[in-house]
This record gives structure tokens, sequence and C-alpha cells, in this order.
């Protein structure tokens, strides 16, 4: 455990949804954007890791060999942020209940 408070196995399940579920969004939606004149199709996903899916010889489409490591390092990205967000909302919380204790 990172902090005390937070179960990593929490975190890391909602940062695993976050990193595949921008992926589900985007493909299920169906939400892509055309580029160029020849009007490809382009899904865009991904966050802080952009990932670039489309006609391999399009200049925007990010190597099938980034792909994972973009993947992983989303993850990690969330993974690593969320004890942090789970630490500070128990922080907040814990200082408002002992404000409306003392009043």
């Amino acid at each position: 455990m990172i902090y005390k408070d937070v179960d990593d196995n929490y975190v890391a399940v909602i940062a695993a949804g976050i990193t595949f579920g921008q992926w589900a969004v985007v493909m299920g939606n169906d939400a892509f954007t055309v580029y160029g004149p020849t009007n490809h199709k382009v899904f865009t996903y991904g966050f802080p890791f952009r990932i670039v899916e489309c006609m391999p010889e399009l200049p925007i489409h990010t190597p099938v060999w980034q792909t994972p490591f973009r993947f992983v390092g989303n993850f990690a990205v969330f993974l690593g942020v969320g004890p942090s967000i789970g630490w500070i909302i128990r922080r907040v919380s814990l200082m408002a209940s002992r404000a409306s204790v003392n009043e």
C-alpha cells in the first residue's frame, strides 16, 4: 500500500477501467474523425499517451510496436495518481469532519 487509507487493489481496478474504458468508448461509439482528402477514419484515444488507430500508411498512425507501451504508460500514470487522489479525498473529508465537531 502506498498510503495506508487507500487500497491498491481498488486503485488498480479503477486505473485499468479508465485506461481500457477510453478504448471501449471510442471504438464502441464508432467515434472517429476524418483525415485528409482521402477521408480515412482515424480513432484517437488514450491520455496522457495518445494512441491513433487508422490506416498504417497514414503519417499520424501509432506504430504497432508502440501501442502496448502507451497502454502501459497510461495505466501507470493512473495507477500512480490514483492513491494521491484517494489520499487527498480522505484528508479533506477528515478535515471537514473535524471542523464540524469543533463547531
